[in-house]
C-alpha cells in the first residue's frame, strides 16, 4: 500500500545518459529505455520528514511495462483500478505512466476518488522515475508540487 500510495506509487532527478548499446530488455533502437528491472533498496521520505526503508523488486517487459509485487504500470497508457474496502468504502484509481521526453525517466499521474461511509475524496498527484542502473529516484508530489513521498534506491 506504501509504494501506491507513493507512487498510487514510482520515483527528482538523477539523469543518466543513453550511450550503451541497446540494452538487453529493449527489441530495437525504437525500445531504448531504461531498465529499472531488479532488486532495489533505499530510503523513502514522507511529506513530515520521516524517513523508513524500503526494498522493491521491479520487473520490465521492453519499454512498455513496469511491475512491482504491489503495482504495474502500462507504459504510454492508463490503468484503471477499483478496490472495496468493506463497509461502503471503495478507492477508484488511475495511474497514467509515459516516457519523459529524453526516454530516460518515467512521468507518472494519478488520480482517484476514495468513498467512505461518511466522507469522499478526490486526489491528484504527479511523479517521476529516473535511474543510472546503479540508483533510482522516485518522487511523488501533489497537484501544487509539494513533496508527497520520495524514495532514494541503490541496486542491490
Amino acid at each position: 500500500m506504501k509504494i501506491i500510495v507513493a507512487l498510487g506509487l514510482l520515483f527528482s532527478s538523477l539523469g543518466f545518459a543513453l550511450t550503451l548499446p541497446i540494452p538487453p530488455h529493449a527489441t530495437s533502437d525504437a525500445d531504448v529505455c531504461p531498465d529499472f528491472s531488479g532488486t532495489w533498496k533505499g530510503t523513502c521520505t514522507d511529506a513530515s520528514g520521516k524517513t523508513t526503508q524500503d526494498t522493491q523488486t521491479f520487473t520490465q517487459q521492453g519499454c512498455d511495462t513496469l511491475a512491482s509485487s504491489n503495482l504495474s504500470f502500462n507504459i504510454g497508457g492508463t490503468k484503471t483500478t477499483i478496490d472495496s474496502y468493506g463497509a461502503g468504502a471503495s478507492m477508484t484509481s488511475s495511474m497514467t505512466a509515459k516516457w519523459t521526453d529524453d526516454k530516460k525517466g518515467l512521468d507518472l499521474a494519478m488520480i482517484g476518488l476514495f468513498v467512505g461511509p461518511s466522507s469522499t475524496t478526490a486526489y491528484h498527484y504527479q511523479g517521476q522515475v529516473r535511474g543510472d542502473g546503479k540508483k533510482l529516484n522516485f518522487q511523488l508530489n501533489t497537484e501544487d508540487g509539494k513533496l508527497l513521498y520520495g524514495c532514494l534506491y541503490e541496486k542491490l
